[in-house]
């Protein structure tokens, strides 16, 4: 009876080391590299050796618990996800509607400004439709009365007020299309001797005149070379119904003649040549000379000074035009000074050169002054004007300006200084007698 105790005992023994082995197997299957495939190994094992009942429930709960955080998270980051993804949906209908709204703002801010546009348009088109439309009140010619000579030439200027009037359907009319003709821009040109009259009109009646008497050039020259000497020469006091017009070489002339030219007048400026005396008064960059403190041009300030006897010295800021462009446009102002002041004496003085040790780069040169000086003597004999060669009196046996005579050997080497204007001075004197 004991020994079948023992047996039974033993037999119990043995039941529970054999549970125990499996239950410690199972244990120590999660330290392998992969957790989930060893769980699930486990779980086969566990089932062979135990009931049914044993191995359902306990082993599928580890599963679930390993499984559960894995898919609760990515669950989760599923969520955040959308969460995002939503936002950012969100954000991009945001800004897409901002861009929207936007954009409409900026074509309602280019609508507005194009209806601002125009209405300015709309209203600077019915201004400039308002000034077009104004008539001419009155009409004012520049001369009353002018004197050319035949093949002279002369412009015709005028001003109408109010200042926006309609210029459009002005004319010009002349009496004798055989004495002169007259171009749109009012240029006369003299044809034959006579007297003809020049009527501007409007088409509403306004109108102005202008008597024009054309002359004959004198038929002989009153001097085919510079005067020589015809008795003594003349005092200061001959010069009280003279002007002077030139350029800055003129200019020095006034500064050093002192009272050796009597009451002699002065109409010069800076860089003066023939081509700028014709522009017009109101020419931007226009460098006419100054007359009691006002602009004015050439021949209307020899008309304003009214004296008999004109001297002028000009061409070499000419040059650059061309020698003989030079000279028609020489033609051209006597040709104006004439036509307002018919009752003067021209006289050309030769343009004076420039010192040996000058050497430029542009056309002024002692060489084209000589060139060009002949061609002021060959005009005077054609058109009766006198012609004094004030660049013999101051030139060396070369043609080149006496260095003594310079008052800028370093620099421009053309302007006289005082003891070159008072040789100028003497020559004239002896010179100017007929």
């Amino acid at each position: 009876m004991k020994r079948i105790k023992k047996l039974i005992a033993a037999a119990s023994s043995l039941a529970v080391l054999l549970t125990m082995s499996a239950c410690g197997d199972a244990a120590a299957t999660p330290t392998d590299t992969k957790p989930q495939s060893s769980i699930e190994s486990s779980v086969t094992d566990a089932s062979e050796q135990q009931s049914s009942q044993e191995t359902s429930k306990p082993q599928s709960t580890p599963a679930e618990s390993d499984a559960s955080p894995q898919e609760s998270s990515k669950q989760e980051s599923s969520k955040q996800q959308s969460s995002k993804q939503e936002s950012s949906k969100q954000e991009s209908s945001k800004q897409e509607s901002s861009k929207q709204e936007s954009s409409k703002q900026e074509s309602s801010k280019q609508e507005s400004s194009k209806q601002e546009s125009s209405k300015q348009e709309s209203s600077h088109t019915e201004s400039s439709s308002s000034q077009k439309k104004a008539p001419i009140e009155s009409i004012t010619l520049s001369d009353k009365k002018l004197t050319l000579y035949v093949d002279g030439t002369y412009r015709l200027r005028f001003s109408v007020s109010p200042e926006n009037a309609d210029q459009s359907s002005l004319v010009w009319r002349w009496s004798d299309d055989s004495i002169l003709t007259v171009v749109s821009d009012g240029t006369i040109t003299a044809h034959k001797i006579g007297k003809a009259t020049i009527t501007i009109r409007s088409d509403n009646g306004v109108s102005d005149v202008c008597e024009v008497t054309v002359k004959e050039r004198p038929p002989e020259p009153l001097h085919d070379e510079a005067p020589e000497v015809a008795g003594p020469a003349v005092s200061s006091d001959w010069f009280n119904d003279a002007v002077f017009v030139g350029d800055s070489v003129t200019s020095c002339l006034s500064i050093y003649c002192g009272d050796n030219l009597g009451d002699a007048s002065f109409l010069y400026s800076v860089g003066l040549g023939y081509h700028s005396a014709l522009w017009d008064l109101n020419a931007t960059g226009n460098i006419h000379p100054l007359l009691n403190g006002e602009k004015v041009t050439v021949d209307e300030g020899i008309k304003k000074i009214g004296k008999k006897k004109v001297f002028i010295m000009m061409g070499m800021n000419d040059f650059a035009y061309g020698i003989d462009d030079t000279i028609e446009a020489m033609k051209t102002l006597t040709d104006r000074i004439l036509a307002k002041s018919p009752d003067v004496q021209i006289y050309m003085q030769s343009v004076t050169p420039l010192i040996s040790s000058i050497h430029r780069d542009d056309a002024l040169n002692n060489e084209n002054i000589a060139i060009y000086n002949n061609k002021v003597k060959e005009v005077c004999l054609q058109r009766g004007f006198i012609y004094v060669d004030v660049a013999y009196a101051v030139s060396d046996d070369k043609g080149n300006l006496i260095d003594d005579y310079c008052v800028d050997p370093n620099y421009m080497g053309l302007h006289l200084s005082q003891t070159g204007c008072q040789k100028w001075i003497e020559y004239l004197k002896k010179h100017v007698q007929k």
